[in-house]
């Protein structure tokens, strides 16, 4: 009977892409009154790997601010290694404002983040 390891690998591990992305690229076009209005459009959708790196919270004049950010990994190809900070993702719900985005040798690293405000 084989033995398993007790934890895999990262790199190797089946199940480490388990959250589905999609990564949307923005394009303008024109409203019914004429202005320029931002329009975003998927890209690519893709498994990938979502963690949160930390979290802040800002106290301003009578409104508070959270900033949380995100670390993506997505496997690396050709529409992947593209990514700039021009685009955004979309992830559980959720829009994530892509900070910096690095293609290394396998995968893809995305910094995210999404801002809520409140009073």
């Amino acid at each position: 009977m084989p033995t398993y390891p007790q934890t895999l690998d990262r790199g190797t591990a089946a199940g480490r892409y388990a959250e589905t992305v999609t990564i949307q690229s923005r394009a303008e076009s024109v409203n019914a009154a004429g202005q320029d209005e931002p329009t975003w459009s998927t890209y690519v959708t893709r498994r990938a790997d979502v963690h949160t790196s930390r979290s802040r919270e800002y106290v301003g004049t009578h409104q508070r601010r959270a900033v949380r950010t995100f670390l993506i990994r997505i496997r690396k190809d050709s529409e992947t290694e593209l990514i700039t900070p021009d685009y955004r993702v979309s992830w559980a719900g959720v829009t994530l404002e892509i900070e910096a985005a690095a293609p290394l040798l396998s995968e893809v690293v995305i910094v995210a983040t999404q801002a809520t405000s409140g009073t």
